[in-house]
């Protein structure tokens, strides 16, 4: 039977690298060695894993993963008020979504749909 140092893999290499210095902490992009290494890119360089870039809104900060995020903050969040209201009561919401779930949980055997108040005061 073999002992487990035998059954050790050797350290191969990466690109001139040990594979123990290729999986270091250290950003690839600064080289600084930060304690949460998963959040240091998009907060201090602006960009998530693999580098892909973040999107900022220009009028609160907030950043977003995806154009479209950012894209659904513009339109129905940042700066307006809520746009959907509970047809039984008068919960209002920026999301058709949460209307669907608060009526789903609050008023459960009735219909699910949601009143768009921009357009009923249009």
């Amino acid at each position: 039977m073999r002992s487990a140092a035998a059954l050790r893999l050797p350290l191969l290499s990466h690109e001139g690298q040990s594979i123990v210095e290729h999986l270091s902490t250290r950003c690839q992009s600064c080289g600084r060695q930060p304690s949460h290494l998963h959040q240091h890119p998009r907060a201090v360089h602006g960009t998530h894993k693999r580098g892909r870039k973040s999107y900022v809104c220009q009028n609160c900060g907030k950043t977003y993963k995806w154009y479209s995020g950012l894209h659904r903050h513009l339109t129905y969040e940042c700066g307006k008020p809520p746009r959907f209201q509970c047809p039984y009561c008068n919960y209002i919401a920026k999301h058709r979504s949460h209307i669907y779930c608060h009526i789903k949980s609050t008023h459960a055997q009735s219909a699910v749909y949601a009143v768009d108040i921009q357009q009923r005061s249009d």
